[in-house]
């Protein structure tokens, strides 16, 4: 019998295939200082090799980490610690007892004004030839106001008789023609601190101009043409030696002049009420040029240019300015007025005068001006002023109540926005190929417009979400019990892992700059391995308490 047809034995049986797997768990410390150093010099954007391949990855996610907060709040790879500033101060004159309109038998005071002048800028030769080209002379005109006069109208007039009529009122001007930029030093800092050093490089630029701003005189020395910081009557017999009295030299109490010394002007004053920054001058004025674009040369080449922005563009937004220049408002302390409305106001005690906050006493912004007062009698001679009975004195701007004197008042700022000394809330952890968070460009402008609109959205924009405490230089720690949430999935499963790229960065793109202190974190690798095992489905070991 043939039992062809009864085939007992096959080679290939036909059992059913099923799609079982085991979760193999992997994790991976990786620290800062793991990276190649020559490649990647700075630690916000790094590469790793991971040592061995990640088969059929099917998550991945960010477990803990440990992140310094040395990053600074101000640092020049952030593009905010420059600020520029400009400022003119004045010397008034005043010429009291002498005739405004000389004749042949009455005295000129140009003549005492052009000797002044002489004395401090050298012997009239075609200009006056020690004169800074900064400086310039303004008489004071009733009408018109201030009035620039030149070296040659001065020498003119100090021989006119008639025609040469003026009020007497005089003033050296300083205006110095180029802006003044300050750096502050990256760090972390409290309003209190910030506000100290802006002021203390304020005054640095200006100090450091007024003293080297110092020229030969015509006896040989070298002064400034600034006004001393004392105030007392100075007994002087020739105009020769206005600047400092009889017997005495340079750098003296009663000396007129500065000699050598600059001046020190601003008072930068934290509100710690209204969380705002003031500035202010004692003497002279200022503007802040909070609408200039800094210059920096950035360690992180990646980072753009932020002045673009419309948060963060610079230092003066963390002050709480906008993109514009501010004048410094003037405030005239002679006129009894108590600033209603402002934030600060005339203090009229009985004290010392100046801008004082409500929830204080005492003025945060006093007047130091001076001006040169010079007294004299009336002489039958038109070019020879009586010395003998010539008195000069210097007088405190607070005292000063001419109207017409610009030095008796004080130039203040006050920021229109609160001071923002925390930095970021957050940092942004990325890695190439396999982000999952998505987010919004920021700086919107035309998300209306039917055309050029630039509302845009970065899909798959990071890998992690790192959230900063604020803690000036501390350490963040987090895990995936309280912070970090985010799981990276993919479907199906990555077939090979070798190696990551991880790039730091804020939400608006700049890079983190970490000052070079190492950093870890913990990567968690859920793998599928391959078990072929009748009646199984994906174990977890309960070790792992997904």
């Amino acid at each position: 019998m043939n039992n062809s047809n009864f085939i007992l034995q096959t080679a290939h049986p036909l059992i059913k295939s099923e799609q079982t797997y085991v979760l193999d768990r992997k994790l991976i410390s990786i620290h800062s200082v793991d990276r190649d150093y020559k490649k990647w010099p700075n630690s916000s954007e790094f590469g790793i090799d991971l040592g061995e391949n990640f088969y059929n990855v099917q998550s991945m996610r960010l477990i803990n980490f440990a992140i310094p907060v040395n990053h600074y709040t101000f640092s020049d790879s952030y593009q905010n610690t420059k600020l520029s500033f400009t400022y003119s101060v004045n010397y008034p004159i005043y010429l009291t007892n002498f005739d405004n309109n000389p004749s042949s038998t009455t005295q000129n005071s140009y003549l005492l004004l052009y000797q002044i002048l002489e004395a401090l800028f050298g012997t009239y030769a075609s200009g006056f030839p020690n004169k800074p080209n900064d400086i310039t002379f303004e008489r004071y005109d009733s009408g018109l106001g201030w009035l620039v006069i030149s070296d040659a109208d001065i020498e003119s007039y100090s021989t006119a008789t008639g025609g040469a009529g003026h009020s007497g009122k005089y003033r050296i001007v300083w205006t110095p023609s180029k802006d003044f930029t300050i750096t502050i030093p990256e760090g972390s800092y409290s309003p209190s601190n910030l506000a100290q050093t802006i002021e203390n490089l304020m005054n640095e630029q200006i100090y450091n101009a007024s003293s080297l701003s110092g020229f030969p005189s015509a006896d040989g020395g070298s002064f400034d043409f600034l006004p001393g910081q004392s105030t007392g009557s100075i007994s002087s017999t020739d105009i020769s030696g206005v600047r400092i009295s009889t017997g005495e030299t340079v750098g003296t109490t009663e000396s007129l002049w500065t000699g050598g010394t600059g001046i020190k002007p601003f008072i930068i004053r934290y509100n710690d009420v209204t969380n705002k920054i003031l500035f202010g001058s004692t003497v002279g004025t200022f503007t802040l040029k909070c609408g200039k674009q800094e210059t920096y040369k950035s360690s992180c080449d990646r980072n753009k240019a932020v002045y673009n922005q419309y948060t963060k563009w610079g230092l003066a937004a963390y002050l709480g300015f906008q993109k514009k220049d501010y004048i410094a408002t003037a405030t005239n302390l002679s006129a009894n007025t108590n600033g209603v409305g402002n934030p600060y106001q005339t203090n009229q005690g009985g004290g010392t005068q100046g801008l004082t906050l409500y929830h204080e006493t005492t003025p945060w912004l006093t007047c130091n001006a001076r001006s040169l007062d010079i007294s004299g009698t009336q002489q039958t001679a038109a070019t020879e002023p009586d010395w003998a009975n010539i008195t000069a004195e210097i007088k405190d701007g607070n005292t000063t109540t001419d109207s017409s004197a610009i030095d008796i008042l004080i130039s203040s700022i006050s920021a229109d926005y609160n001071l923002d000394v925390h930095g970021e809330d957050a940092l942004y952890m990325q890695i190439d190929k396999y982000n999952n968070i998505d987010e919004m460009y920021p700086y919107s402008e035309r998300t209306g417009n039917l055309y050029n609109n630039d509302l845009g959205h970065r899909s798959n924009g990071s890998f992690a979400r790192i959230p900063l405490t604020h803690l000036p230089f501390g350490q963040e720690l987090g895990s995936r019990n309280n912070f970090v949430l985010n799981v990276f999935h993919t479907d199906p499963p990555i077939k090979k892992i070798d190696r990551l790229k991880f790039t730091f960065r804020y939400h608006d793109g700049r890079l983190v700059d970490f000052k070079n202190l190492p950093f870890s974190f913990t990567l968690e690798f859920n793998m599928l391995k391959d078990e072929q095992v009748l009646g199984r489905s994906v174990r977890v070991p309960t070790l792992y308490n997904l």
